[in-house]
């Protein structure tokens, strides 16, 4: 390890001089749990109503994939400003601007037409990327001596509103009298995140000057260390996964015989029902006695669920489950690692930035091929085999990703 990096870990050391300070604490949060119910809703409220939105708009099908389809590939794009953007502000101040541009850009999309909707829904993507990237740092400097418990609470509260905003997005579209109301609903957390955060900025300059330091250059170090590039390819295999399902999950019930009521419901139920695992796990990294072991179990159960839907009807909603388990395991350690192997701020906003941004790369292209498989050979065996597939090899990286090394 580079002496220069060494130095970092005093300094975050003695940011615990400042915990007394109770109330930043509490704005802290506060902001945690705000910023998590606007970072997903974005997304995952417009899943539901993209019906109506094409035959409100009169889109053609081409239209209404494209604005269904993009989110994964501007995570993975976004994520690669975080750095920059980061480096010419501050970490503040750029998680400041980048929730003031994101709830606004909510707040308007919904109501000008498609080319609107479509455009301001990319910035505001672009905006949560950056923001996904910004997110392990604000941790690691608020939260120093609680990293992962943190990680385990912020990914949690993530995967609840996701569920959320898909189960109350067609609620929301009766009570506000279409699906532009629903859409921009989604904008009232934005502004407590805006204000909580506020609250805490101001705080943690007095505690972190640093914050809004810019930060010179990149850092090789980091580019080309090892433990970069097995957190990528622990981060975008597991994403890779989740997101086929996602996308894939409903075809492959309804052509074992599931209505498409039936095979959404059970989707949402295998998005969440491993989310107190993944909670406990996250929570509890330091009690392990080997977090390779704990990476490679998770990853496993991953791929034992999803081979299992090479069964029939009933297999296959207990093979969905059983995915659902490691996946909602996996998320919240992939960030927890990020947090933990990096040895300063800047080095984790990087390292979230190259992590994320070539994962949900490798997710977008995983989820594009699972898709044209079927459409070459008529049925969703190839898919299942490249994700089971993926879920064997993630375990395989995960063994070194989980490792003692760190940058």
């Amino acid at each position: 390890m580079p002496k220069g990096q060494g130095s970092s870990k005093p300094a975050l050391a003695a940011g615990n001089e400042h915990r007394p300070n109770r109330a930043r604490h509490w704005w802290a949060i506060a902001s945690v749990i705000f910023i998590s119910a606007m970072l997903r809703p974005a997304v995952s409220g417009v899943g539901p109503l993209l019906g109506e939105i094409s035959h409100s708009l009169k889109l053609a099908p081409a239209q209404t994939s494209l604005l269904a389809s993009l989110p994964v590939l501007c995570f993975g794009l976004g994520a690669f400003l975080g750095p920059y953007i980061s480096g010419k502000l501050g970490l503040a101040r750029a998680f400041t601007w980048m929730l003031v541009l994101l709830t606004i850009g909510i707040a308007i999309r919904p109501w000008f037409g498609y080319n609107a909707l479509l455009t301001i829904s990319v910035l505001v993507t672009l905006g949560i990327a950056v923001s996904n990237v910004l997110f392990p740092a604000m941790i690691r400097v608020e939260f120093p001596g609680k990293v992962a418990r943190m990680t385990a609470v912020y990914t949690t509260l993530l995967a609840v509103f996701a569920a959320a905003a898909a189960v109350f997005a067609v609620p929301l579209d009766s009570a506000l009298n279409g699906w532009r109301g629903s859409l921009a609903a989604w904008a009232l957390p934005g502004v407590l995140a805006v204000v909580t955060w506020l609250m805490t900025a101001k705080q943690v300059e007095q505690a972190h000057p640093s914050l809004n330091q810019v930060a010179a250059g990149g850092d090789r170090h980091v580019w080309l260390h090892p433990v970069t590039w097995s957190l990528v390819g622990f981060f975008g295999l597991q994403s890779m996964n989740f997101y086929c399902m996602l996308n894939w999950l409903p075809s492959i019930l309804e052509t074992k015989g599931f209505t498409q009521a039936e095979a959404g419901n059970l989707l949402g139920l295998v998005t969440i029902v491993g989310v107190p695992a993944g909670l406990l796990i996250t929570a509890n990294l330091a009690k392990f006695k080997s977090l390779p072991v704990v990476a490679v179990l998770i990853s496993l159960v991953t791929a034992a669920g999803v081979f299992l839907m090479f069964g029939g009807a009933a297999v296959t909603v207990i093979g969905g489950l059983i995915a659902g388990l490691g996946l909602a395991c996996s998320f919240p350690l992939s960030l927890a690692l990020i947090a933990l192997k990096a040895h300063d701020q800047k080095q984790t906003t990087l390292l979230s930035a190259v992590s994320q941004g070539f994962g949900y790369l490798i997710a977008a292209l995983g989820t594009f091929a699972m898709g044209y498989s079927f459409s070459l050979t008529g049925g969703w065996g190839v898919g299942l085999a490249i994700v089971g597939g993926a879920g064997l090899i993630q375990a395989a990286i995960g063994w070194y990703a989980a490792g003692k090394h760190t940058l």
